[in-house]
């Protein structure tokens, strides 16, 4: 399977996935113009991953400095997939939501996401 590395645009976070590391980072703002077409292939990707391996301990790492409405959405359905794989296939998923210190809004955000999560760890981290 292919890693990826998108760079990011005027509209789009860089998105880093090392799947034999089993790590993921996005990084930066995120309001495309289509998040589906944007989002799409990574959305697969994971899901191939998750569902071709057993055992994994995964960490995705998130420093957004903005997102849209429809961004929030793909980050919920992140978090579903990622819930819906540590139940199916026992892997074992970290999440690290850095913030700037003095970004409260991005930390609340973080926190409102948290609350929705069971299985997986979510740990917010200062940057």
């Amino acid at each position: 399977m292919d890693n990826i590395d998108i760079k990011s645009g005027e509209r789009s976070p860089s998105i880093m996935c090392d799947w034999q590391k089993a790590t993921m980072e996005i990084k930066g703002e995120s309001f495309p113009e289509n998040v589906t077409e944007f989002y799409g292939p990574v959305l697969a990707s994971m899901d191939n991953f998750f569902k071709s391996n057993k055992n994994i301990n995964f960490t995705c790492t998130f420093h957004l400095l903005y997102f849209n409405s429809s961004s929030a959405k793909v980050l919920m359905r992140i978090f579903d997939m990622f819930e819906e794989f540590t139940k199916s296939n026992m892997h074992k998923i970290k999440v690290f939501w850095k913030v700037d210190e003095e970004d409260d809004n991005m930390r609340e955000l973080g926190e409102e996401f948290a609350e929705d999560i069971e299985n997986i760890q979510f740990e917010i981290i200062n940057k």
